[in-house]
């Protein structure tokens, strides 16, 4: 989810926009480095968890159009909006689920600004930045919970070449329940979104991203997509972690 347009509405009706970023190291072209970072060997299969209406797929199926996609999606009506653009039996595979620690079933948020639904109630401390109506949760539903560990060896998949995790806060049950996998070095790069300012009571914060990631060996390469407030302070960002096979690659 990119929360750039409920940041600029929210600002634009006191008179303040977001400062431009576009020479900081967080506006790198994160497109050109995936095709370089995969350029001898293409991700045959792709892991988008938070896919919400399918954008980011049909963006890798434009970059890597032989590989595989898992589209995960929480929203029982996005759901169904993504099985209806990706039909069964295609090179997209929607999965109605969130992602987590362990499977089991959750309380899913629904927010009035539908991309920043999440497992994690809103925090109160975002009316602060003006975007506690935006953000205020409309509706919970009860949602399936499935961990990547047990979808993997449930499917037989061995490998996750690119896992693009963005679900809201919830990072850390998504890499908890891919323990297994990150153990094993089976996931080439993580593309996470990371929040720093303070969005979801409980959010997963950066260095616990850091943590999990740096323990099974995986290495921070670089960020992408970053927005700051009018301050200049980072509110969020993408960051890409490589698996020690793919950063040693990079050296050799």
């Amino acid at each position: 989810m990119n929360l750039r347009e409920l940041i600029n509405g929210a600002l634009a009706s006191r008179g303040y926009r977001l400062a431009s970023t576009r020479k900081e190291l967080c506006n790198r072209d994160l497109e050109a480095d995936l095709r370089r970072l995969f350029a001898a060997r293409p991700p045959r299969t792709i892991f988008d968890v938070g896919a919400f209406d399918g954008a980011y797929a049909e963006e890798y199926r434009r970059l890597f159009p032989k590989a595989r996609i898992y589209s995960f999606e929480p929203n029982p009506d996005q759901a169904a909006v993504l099985a209806g653009k990706f039909p069964e039996g295609g090179a997209v595979t929607v999965a109605a689920a969130a992602v987590g620690a362990a499977a089991g079933t959750a309380v899913f948020h629904l927010n009035d600004f539908a991309q920043t639904n999440s497992l994690l109630p809103t925090a109160a401390a975002v009316a602060e930045a003006g975007i506690a109506v935006q953000m205020e949760t409309r509706r919970r539903v009860e949602v399936p919970v499935v961990s990547l560990d047990g979808f993997c060896r449930e499917r037989g998949i061995a490998e996750i070449d690119f896992l693009k995790i963005d679900v809201q806060g919830a990072e850390k049950g998504v890499l908890a329940g891919a323990a297994g996998l990150l153990a094993a070095g089976a996931v080439g790069a993580v593309q996470a979104e990371i929040s720093f300012a303070s969005y979801y009571e409980g959010q997963t914060e950066f260095h616990e991203v850091g943590a999990l990631l740096g323990a099974a060996g995986y290495r921070l390469y670089n960020f992408y997509n970053g927005s700051v407030n009018p301050t200049g302070q980072l509110r969020f960002c993408d960051a890409l972690f490589l698996s020690p096979r793919l950063a040693q690659s990079l050296e050799g």
